[in-house]
């Protein structure tokens, strides 16, 4: 993939979740894969996923869980850039994605950068 612009993911690139009952408490990504190589000119760029964004209904928080799943492809942009997420504007990741997926691609950004995640 070759993109020059923002939001860019190997299976999805903008994932938005609203949050606006008391039971939907979680989004979850299981069984995915990427092998293919992005180049992107722009922010937000995962292997998986470009960027999750939230709007939480008063304190419930939402939990993104990523289990697995695999990024094999180099993975290039030039902010928030990372082998699985790009960016999440929630902070309650599950902490499963240290332990149950893989991200072997050369990842290149310029700040915000990370195997895992570029949070």
């Amino acid at each position: 993939i070759s993109v020059n612009g923002n939001y860019v993911g190997g299976i999805v690139g903008y994932l938005y979740t609203d949050i606006t009952s008391t039971n939907a408490k979680s989004t979850t990504f299981r069984d995915n894969s990427n092998s293919g190589n992005i180049l992107a000119l722009g922010n937000y760029v995962g292997g998986i996923i470009g960027i999750h964004n939230t709007r939480l209904y008063y304190s419930y928080p939402n939990v993104i869980t990523i289990s697995n799943s695999s990024n094999t492809g180099n993975i290039s942009g030039d902010n928030y850039v990372a082998g699985l997420l790009g960016y999440s504007s929630n902070y309650n990741i599950n902490n499963d994605i240290w332990n149950t997926n893989v991200s072997t691609g050369v990842i290149d950004g310029i700040d915000h950068t990370g195997i895992y995640i570029g949070v």
